[in-house]
């Protein structure tokens, strides 16, 4: 008889996958330990995600099953962390999430600020924010009620000063926009805006 499997919507595979392979670093696995310790994810999520981390060196091979009915054992080679690795099919970092977390971060401590300064205090060597992406973002949490414009106390052209609403301080995952369609909040993994009916 087959295994029961939960039916359920996992919102970041990724994140599953990465949380069992993290509780079973102390040795090797399989994909079918990664499948047991997470339920709800598909085979195919999880041997396209070790495609990724294997390309990026955060997991390696130790034995590379060619026959039909053996299995490929893996272990974990470096551990970045309890963060979910964002990593491409070619082993590259996504950056965009980090992007986020530094605006975010940047946001809090600044406490006021315009969009140059945000992106410019948020850039790093590593992580470049752009004057569009600060921009894009600050516009997003401004809609979502977590940012708002102060009012202006230069001339006319002088650029917009936005201000962190300290009430509104969703925690230390930063909001991230879907498809520039709404803004998710990974805190309390609820859409924040637009609001949703109930």
């Amino acid at each position: 008889m087959g295994r029961n499997r939960l039916k359920r919507v996992v919102i970041n595979p990724r994140a599953e996958i990465w949380k069992a392979v993290r509780a079973l670093r102390g040795g090797e696995f399989t994909h079918a330990d990664v499948l047991d310790a997470t339920r709800a994810v598909s085979g195919t999520a999880i041997c396209a995600y070790f495609k990724c981390l294997v390309a990026a060196g955060i997991i390696e091979k130790t034995f590379d099953a060619r026959q039909p009915g053996a299995a490929s054992v893996y272990r974990l080679a470096r551990d970045p962390g309890a963060e979910t690795p964002r990593v491409r099919k070619d082993g590259t970092e996504v950056t965009e999430g980090r992007i986020y977390e530094a605006m975010w971060r940047t946001m809090k401590r600044l406490g006021a600020f315009t969009v140059a300064e945000l992106a410019l205090t948020a850039s790093t060597d590593k992580t470049p924010v752009s004057d569009a992406a600060a921009k894009t973002y600050a516009r997003t949490l401004k809609k979502a009620g977590l940012l708002r414009l102060l009012a202006a106390d230069g001339p006319g052209n002088a650029p917009d000063r936005l201000l962190f609403v300290k009430a509104r301080d969703l925690g230390p995952l930063p909001p991230r926009m879907r498809q520039r369609k709404h803004l998710w909040d990974p805190n309390s993994k609820k859409v924040i805006w637009p609001q949703v009916a109930p």
